[in-house]
């Protein structure tokens, strides 16, 4: 966690993910809320793109499913 005394950053607090390497392939330092914010944005889209795919097989399964 950082904190800004100087009034300088538009958030006073911020919390960082350490740069690392992991088999073989180097992770730079990043913001954890900018990883956050477009990790949860990703994993929306999986879970709406799977409803859609749920719903695909259930209409074809069951002819009076309606979605």
């Amino acid at each position: 966690m950082n904190e800004d005394w100087t009034g300088l950053r538009a958030e006073r607090h911020s919390v960082m993910f350490s740069a690392f390497e992991y088999d073989g392939t180097s992770f730079m330092q990043v913001s954890a809320k900018e990883f956050l914010v477009e990790e949860s944005d990703r994993c929306f889209k999986l879970v709406i793109q799977a409803g859609h795919m749920l719903n695909d097989v259930l209409r074809h399964r069951l002819p009076e499913y309606k979605a």
